[in-house]
């Protein structure tokens, strides 16, 4: 059974407490949004791109230095920054 996709949003805070969980997997692929990204309440009227993704992430806010902070992610090979 596939697992319904969950959305989870992120201060700057909270996305450097995150880091080191996938770090620590070996994620290769991550999903962030921006602050202003809106999509409806219901997973299926997603856009498809993030409807076959268990997680993905929404800031509440622009993050400094963004690039810095993810380059600790040493084996992401795909980052969705969405397309709001």
């Amino acid at each position: 059974m596939a697992s319904t996709p969950q959305s989870r949003r992120l201060s700057a805070a909270d996305l450097d407490a995150l880091i080191p969980e996938p770090r620590r997997q070996g994620t290769t692929e991550l999903v962030l949004v921006g602050p202003d990204y809106f999509w409806a309440s219901r997973a299926d009227q997603w856009p498809e791109f993030l409807r076959d993704r268990p997680n993905f992430y929404q800031l509440t806010q622009p993050v400094k230095a963004l690039g810095q902070r993810l380059g600790v992610l040493t084996r992401l090979t795909s980052l969705d920054l969405g397309q709001g």
